[in-house]
C-alpha cells in the first residue's frame, strides 16, 4: 500500500514523523505556509491542498490527512468516483487525540489504516461504517477476502440495509467448498457471532438440483449467490427485482501459447470464447498463464492488462517437471513435437494453466484459435 501523509503545520509533521518509524516508505507531503520552512524530509506541494487532491488520490492507495475533518472533506470531495477505485483515507486531529477512518472504510482500507495508525499514536481510532458499527457482515470484504466480485455492485447497499434491519442473509453456494470457504473467512468471523447463527443460512443448489434461479428466488432471506457462472440476471431481476446479489470467486485460470506477434485483440477474443463456451461469468478471470519465453510477448501483456487480470509466468523447467509427473494423477497433458523442438517443452497452455491454478484442475485441454492456443483451470477444483 502507498501512503503519504498531508501535513500542513509543523505539529501535523511531527506527528507524520512519527508515523513514519512504522510506516515503511510514508511519504510525508505539506502544503501552504509550512512549505517555506519544511524540513527536508518533507515534500512540498506544488499547489494548494485543492489544487492537489486530485493527483494525490490517483497517486497514493491511502492518505493520512493531518488536520481538521473539515478541510479534508472539502478537499477530496471534488475528487470521488466510486468506493470501488477510491482510495483509504484516514483524518488525525493536529493533537493526535483522534483517528478518523474517513473514505473507502472496507475496499480502500482506510478503516484498517485507522487501526494502524491508532495503535501507533496511542490513541483512538473512529470507525463509522454501519456494518463494522452493528458487528454486521461486510459483503465487499468477503469478496476481497476470497478474491471475488459483486454484480451488480449497486445491490450491496440493499444487502447491507437488509442486515442492518434485522432480516436475514442466505448464501446459496453453487459448489459445496464455497461454504468452507465463507465460513472461515474472518468478514464472517469477526462480527456478531449470534447475528451470523441465527440471521444467516447456508444452501447447495448444485446438489438441490434446483436451478439457480429458482434458489434464489426461493430464499429466506437476502439472496447471496456464490458461484463463477455466468447466470441469467434479467432472470433473477424478473422474479426479485434488485433484492439479491452475486458474489463471483475469480477461480479460472487460462494458459496460453502463441506464435511471436500474436494480436493482444487475438488473445482477448480466445479467452473470452472460452468462457462463454464453458459458461464462466468474464469477472471469474483469475489470471492468463504462459511459459516463460513468451513473457515479453506484448500482445499477451497487452491482454492481460486490457482484462485486468495478472499474466503469471512459468518456467520451462516447471513445464518439463509437470508433464512428466503431473500434479494430479488422472492428470493427461498434449504433447507436440513441434513445440518441443522450438522452445524445449512439449506444451504450454495446458502445463501453464494447471501450475497457476494449484490446488486445481485442468477443465478444458488445449484449443486452438489459429495462432494462439488456449487451456483453461480452475482453481479450489474438489
Amino acid at each position: 500500500m502507498k501512503l503519504a501523509a498531508v501535513v500542513v503545520t509543523r505539529k501535523g509533521f511531527e506527528l507524520a514523523r512519527q508515523l513514519a518509524d512504522d510506516f515503511p516508505g510514508l511519504d510525508i507531503l505539506a502544503a501552504g505556509s509550512f512549505t517555506e520552512d519544511f524540513p527536508e524530509s518533507v515534500q512540498p506541494l506544488p499547489g494548494s491542498l485543492s489544487e492537489m487532491a486530485g493527483e494525490m488520490m490517483d497517486e497514493y492507495d491511502g492518505l493520512i490527512f493531518i488536520m481538521a475533518l473539515g478541510i479534508v472533506v472539502r478537499v477530496i470531495a471534488p475528487w470521488l468516483e466510486d468506493k470501488r477505485e477510491d482510495p483509504a483515507v484516514v483524518t488525525v486531529d493536529e493533537a493526535g487525540s483522534w483517528v478518523i477512518s474517513t473514505l473507502s472504510g472496507h475496499l480502500g482500507g482506510a478503516n484498517e489504516l485507522a487501526e494502524k495508525t491508532a495503535d501507533i499514536l496511542q490513541t483512538e481510532a473512529i470507525i463509522t461504517t454501519a456494518t463494522d458499527v452493528r458487528s454486521r457482515p461486510a459483503l465487499d470484504l468477503l469478496a476481497e477476502e476470497i478474491g471475488g466480485e459483486l454484480v451488480p455492485f449497486e445491490n450491496l447497499k440493499r444487502a447491507g440495509s437488509h442486515m442492518l434491519a434485522g432480516g436475514k442473509l442466505e448464501i446459496i453456494c453453487a459448489e459445496s467448498y464455497y461454504k468452507n470457504i465463507i465460513e472461515e473467512s474472518s468478514a464472517l468471523n469477526s462480527t456478531d457471532r449470534e447475528f451470523c447463527k441465527n440471521k444467516i443460512e447456508f444452501s447447495c443448489f448444485g446438489s438441490s438440483g434446483s436451478s439457480p434461479a429458482e434458489a434464489v428466488a426461493a430464499a429466506d432471506g437476502f439472496p447471496l449467490l456464490v458461484s463463477a457462472r455466468d447466470h441469467d440476471h434479467n432472470r433473477f431481476e424478473l422474479l426479485l427485482g434488485n433484492e439479491y446479489i452475486q458474489l463471483i470467486p475469480r477461480e479460472i485460470v487460462i494458459g496460453v501459447g502463441a506464435r511471436k506477434g500474436i494480436e493482444s485483440q487475438a488473445v482477448i477474443g480466445a479467452v473470452m470464447d472460452d468462457l462463454k463456451e464453458l459458461g464462466f461469468h468474464s469477472k471469474s478471470l483469475k489470471a492468463l498463464a504462459t511459459a516463460d519465453i513468451k513473457q515479453e510477448e506484448p500482445g499477451i501483456k497487452k491482454a492481460a492488462a486490457r482484462l485486468d487480470v495478472p499474466l503469471e509466468i512459468v518456467s520451462r523447467e516447471e513445464i518439463a517437471a509437470e508433464m512428466k509427473a503431473p500434479s494430479l494423477s488422472d492428470q493427461n497433458y498434449s504433447f507436440s513435437k513441434f513445440v518441443k523442438d522450438k522452445i524445449g517443452v512439449g506444451g504450454v497452455c495446458e502445463p501453464a494453466a494447471v501450475l497457476q491454478a494449484k490446488p486445481g484442475k485442468l477443465i478444458r485441454s488445449k484449443k486452438n484459435h489459429g495462432d494462439l492456443t488456449t487451456a483453461v483451470a480452475r482453481t479450489n477444483f474438489m
